[in-house]
């Protein structure tokens, strides 16, 4: 099994997570620096509510990709891998930048800690992302779904995935 990193956070997922832990940080301040009239119920749901939104996002984020002998990984801080057969890779794209033209966040994350969830454009279709960065990206077409990620050494894990991929073809 080989470890990749996923690439650092690109600047406007920086900005977005910077900014959102700021608002939250404001909000909390508020909620528990007002008057004592204040009953403990109304500090106590908003803030629940702040930390488990900003514990989800930072549990869903990818934090490494590894590739095994037959499986491609996308490793997440508090949730299940997200798993992908090498045999059912049909193709890889190198995308220089994803376009901003069309997308839609159909289910995900666009910013808190990267992009991550289920995307669709006029160029690619439905799309599911494990990014940090939207430039300098593969897309791999896994059976009929497109999955985008970003690994920081993107020309060795694109080496090691096909390697592995063509040493199962020759299975």
């Amino acid at each position: 099994m080989k470890r990749f990193d996923v690439a650092p956070l690109d600047k406007m997922s920086r900005i977005i997570s910077f900014g959102i832990g700021i608002l939250f940080l404001s909000i909390l301040g508020t909620i528990w620096l007002a008057p004592d009239e204040a009953k403990n119920a109304v500090r106590l749901y908003p803030t629940i509510m702040l930390v488990v939104i900003f514990g989800i996002a930072y549990g869903l984020k990818p934090s490494a990709y590894v590739i095994s002998a037959d499986k491609l990984l996308v490793k997440r801080p508090a949730w299940n891998d997200a798993e992908f057969r090498l045999s059912d890779i049909s193709s890889i794209v190198r995308i220089e930048s994803v376009p901003n033209k069309g997308l839609i966040r159909t289910l995900g994350c666009g910013g808190l800690f990267g992009y991550y969830g289920y995307f669709s454009n006029h160029d690619y279709g439905s799309m599911t992302w494990y990014l940090t960065r939207r430039k300098n990206v593969l897309m791999l077409e896994v059976k009929s779904e497109k999955v985008l990620v970003s690994p920081k050494d993107t020309d060795a894990f694109l080496s090691e995935l096909r390697n592995k991929i063509d040493g199962l073809n020759l299975a």
